[in-house]
């Protein structure tokens, strides 16, 4: 909690860095904020709450952050899409807002050939095989009614003869067999897939599909980047620090399911050599901006710029 960084503040005097997941860092309890913009208003009128005591409390919780942040020595971290929203926040001091991307491990999610993974999951290594999943795929912020547009728009654009030979892959809690009915391609529902079998998930796919529309990862994207797959994605989030069109993927324009579903399509009509070249660019600029030696560099170039400032 935000008395929990006051209280170590107060004990060991050192500079906390906030690594932050979310938006909670800037609200009065709310981890995203949909359309809403009290937290550019101290969150005085929180919409989700009827009663004039709860606001009060919502913005009480806005105060005691203000006043904390005030008070202890800090820098806060987030991607380029989270960084923009802290800037909009009068509880940060704008000078101590430092762009930052969550770390992968690259050992852990390292980039194993295709034809591997398939084997592994009893897949053919001739079907071109797409990705997507969250731990609750239809979750609002996850754009499960955008995912389902832009596949089965692209579905629309190629033969039938194409699509047998296509299949998603789909993981979270909330998937079961009755997902089938949204696709008009073959599903394979997964499940909730723990972290260690994620890997050969990420590598058995030509392509990772992250159809969130409010996120700042998700972690997925920076995970699938660093096994080598290439990712087609809104404009939120991780996404506009390291997919990049034509290099790491696709970046589609904001809730437009029709460019989603010309990103699959760009993937999809590469050849072998293009395709392995992109998962070589994924794997590479994953390594530069998030493995571990990349976010211990940031960690003590933060600091070093840190001490230069007290001084």
């Amino acid at each position: 909690t935000t008395k929990t960084l006051e209280a170590i503040y107060n004990n060991l005097k050192c500079p906390i860095f906030i690594w932050a997941v979310d938006m909670f860092p800037i609200t009065g309890g709310c981890f995203y904020f949909r359309n809403c913009k009290q937290f550019m208003e101290s969150c005085k009128q929180c919409p989700l709450i009827p009663s004039k005591k709860e606001k009060k409390l919502i913005h009480n919780n806005f105060e005691i952050k203000r006043n904390v942040y005030q008070n202890i020595d800090y820098r806060i971290f987030g991607n380029t899409w989270m960084c923009n929203h802290f800037n909009k926040s009068p509880l940060l001091n704008k000078n101590k807002i430092q762009r930052g991307i969550l770390p992968i491990n690259e050992k852990s999610f390292s980039n194993q050939t295709l034809e591997q993974s398939r084997k592994q999951l009893g897949l053919s290594g001739d079907h071109f095989i797409m990705f997507a999943g969250a731990q609750g795929i239809k979750y609002a912020t996850k754009g499960f009614n955008y995912l389902v547009a832009a596949v089965n728009t692209f579905f629309r654009n190629i033969t039938d003869k194409e699509k047998q030979n296509i299949i998603i892959l789909i993981a979270g809690n909330d998937t079961d067999a009755d997902i089938q009915r949204f696709f008009d391609c073959r599903v394979i529902p997964l499940g909730f897939v723990a972290s260690d079998k994620l890997p050969v998930v990420y590598s058995a796919s030509d392509v990772f599909l992250s159809s969130s529309i409010e996120d700042a990862g998700p972690t997925m994207v920076n995970q699938a980047l660093m096994t080598g797959t290439p990712v087609v994605a809104f404009e939120v989030g991780v996404a506009l620090d390291i997919v990049i069109n034509d290099q790491t993927g696709y970046i589609a324009e904001y809730k437009n399911h029709t460019d989603f579903a010309f990103g699959i399509n760009e993937i999809y009509n590469k050849n072998k050599d293009e395709r392995k070249k992109m998962m070589q660019c994924c794997r590479t600029i994953a390594m530069e901006n998030y493995s571990l030696k990349a976010f211990a560099h940031s960690i003590a170039k933060a600091y070093d710029n840190h001490q230069v400032k007290k001084q």
